[in-house]
């Protein structure tokens, strides 16, 4: 399961099409059944809480979204504005 603290509403609306789409699911809260937290530029609380939780791995937002099979499902100009 993912949980995400991006910097725009864009990106997290983009990130959870393109997670459900691969058949992940998307939390809206931290707990003990998160395996990832995607943040962005300010993650805030999200992050912090997932610093008690040893097994959940944080992902960078660009680093999720430059990965090839993620970066099919946007524009030239989405990536750009990553």
């Amino acid at each position: 399961m993912f949980l995400q603290a991006l910097s725009t509403e864009l990106h997290g609306k983009k990130a959870t099409q393109i997670i459900e789409h691969y058949g992940g699911r998307v939390k809206g809260g931290m707990s003990g059944f998160i395996d990832y937290l995607i943040v962005g530029d300010k993650p805030g609380i999200k992050l912090q809480k997932a610093k008690y939780h040893p097994f959940v791995r944080i992902i960078q937002q660009k680093e999720f979204f430059k990965d090839e099979r993620i970066s099919e499902f946007l524009s030239k100009e989405e990536l750009e504005s990553i």
